[in-house]
């Protein structure tokens, strides 16, 4: 990924999901704690959230799962 000014960011260091609360069962959240992600920023509208439920808790251990203003 290209940042504004021509640098990249590292692989593996920022993800992009649609919704974390649709993880489908424990193979998925093994693999989302593993990936070791610290910070969650949720995009979404509150309706949104309200609808479709926020990142559930232990994928969050840690982390700010706030949505962004």
């Amino acid at each position: 990924m290209r940042t504004e000014h021509g640098r990249t960011v590292r692989p593996g260091r920022v993800y992009r999901s649609d919704s974390l609360a649709k993880s489908a069962g424990e193979s998925d959240r093994e693999r989302l704690l593993g990936l070791g992600i610290r910070t969650v920023i949720d995009l979404r509208h509150p309706w949104e959230i309200e609808a479709n439920g926020r990142v559930p808790e232990d994928l969050t251990r840690g982390t700010d799962p706030r949505p962004a203003t």
